[in-house]
């Protein structure tokens, strides 16, 4: 299965236009640009740097009326980003909500699910945040269960939305690695071509849907979806669910 899905990608990647798909990569919109003239209701788009590697890190904050509110922290999944979650404003009265939006393109990409560990973790000791409930949406997922399998920071409660226990099994791990080897392989243009597929797909199977989301739905910057794919290489989720033991 794993040799003729990869047959399959390369195949179907050899009639992508090229200088089309260049130019799309070449324009693809930065999260400023995106996020410039978006109506954010009742939260705000907030920058945060570290002094000494001046890396920005970029997040919605809609705080609370109380001063000691607990932390409820947001991990978007692989199409969406921060605003996913900008219908729970209501929630507000009781809590301080955080919608991290994870960096479309950097040099700390590696290929390792480890390096979205390592800014996740740079922006909570920023934020000063040693205790809250974290909620991850598909691919988000996957880091907030690793943040209350950690045990770094104190998780009081997880809730995964559209998630999979993913790589429990050889199949997977196959198919994990067959997509990350495909990935690393292809050039930008039809890496962006690819997504934009599955950006359509999704497009589609929310075209009913009354709670906005379409809206949030894009195509990102294609060094991104290369580090999830290549992070998720044989990456076996079951090991750090193992270790959940918060609500």
């Amino acid at each position: 299965m794993s040799r003729f899905l990869a047959f399959l990608l390369s195949f179907v990647t050899l009639f992508v236009p090229r200088s089309t798909y260049e130019r799309k990569v070449e324009n693809t919109p930065a999260m400023d640009e995106k996020f410039a003239e978006w109506d954010a209701r009742e939260w705000e788009y907030k920058k945060i740097s570290r002094p000494d590697n001046k890396f920005t890190h970029r997040y919605f904050e809609c705080p609370s009326a109380a001063d000691t509110a607990p932390v409820f922290l947001f991990f978007h999944g692989l199409v969406l980003d921060g605003r996913t979650f900008v219908n729970l404003g209501p929630l507000a009265e009781h809590w301080r909500l955080i919608s991290y939006n994870l960096p479309e393109s950097t040099s700390r990409y590696s290929g390792s699910m480890k390096d979205f560990m390592d800014i996740t973790y740079e922006f909570i000791e920023l934020m000063d945040i040693t205790s809250c409930c974290v909620c991850g949406v598909s691919f988000g997922g996957g880091i907030a269960l690793r943040l209350a399998s950690d045990g770094i920071i104190d998780v009081r409660h997880l809730i995964l939305i559209s998630t999979g226990i993913v790589g429990s099994t050889e199949r997977e791990r196959k198919q994990q690695h067959t997509m990350a080897e495909w990935a690393r392989s292809i050039p930008d243009y039809k890496l962006y071509w690819f997504m934009e597929r599955v950006y359509n797909a999704t497009r589609r199977e929310y075209r009913d849907d009354t709670t906005g989301l379409q809206e949030f739905l894009r195509v990102k910057h294609v060094d991104f979806f290369r580090q999830v794919a290549t992070a998720m290489d044989r990456y076996d989720v079951s090991v750090h669910a193992q270790k959940v033991s918060c609500p």
